[in-house]
Parts: structure tokens; C-alpha cells; sequence
């Protein structure tokens, strides 16, 4: 899948942005909480971000851990 387009938080802690980001680019399904300040290092030495859109907000919540994802 191409991405055009991403729309990202600031990192801080947020959890859902990094494993988007994590999963979409470098092709990782899963990581961990203490791994996350890592991951934090490595996209902001290897990413440029723009004003960007995602018109799908399914495309980035599938990203959420499943705590805060809303069932239907």
C-alpha cells in the first residue's frame, strides 16, 4: 500500500501514532511500551513530516492498542 498522506500527533508518549507509523513503514506488527522511546529516536532521525490528511480514521485507529479501540 502507498502512503501519500499521514496525519500524526505529537509523539510524546502517544502509543497508536508510533505503531502506525511502526507497522505502515517499517513493517512491524507489534512493539512494546519500552521500546517505544527507540522507535521515537528512529522516525524522528529518518521521517519528515508535513500538514497532512488521512480522511479514513479506520486506516489509524486499526493502529490503537485494542484497550482503546471501540467495538461495534
Amino acid at each position: 500500500m502507498e502512503h501519500d498522506v499521514l496525519c500524526v500527533v505529537g509523539l510524546g508518549d502517544h502509543i497508536g501514532a508510533v505503531r502506525f507509523i511502526v507497522k505502515n513503514f517499517y513493517g512491524l506488527n507489534r512493539i512494546y511500551r519500552e521500546d517505544i522511546p527507540k522507535w521515537q529516536e528512529i522516525i524522528g532521525n529518518n521521517m519528515i513530516f508535513y500538514n497532512a490528511k488521512v480522511n479514513d480514521s479506520k486506516h489509524y485507529a486499526s493502529c490503537l492498542p485494542r484497550k482503546y479501540k471501540n467495538e461495534d
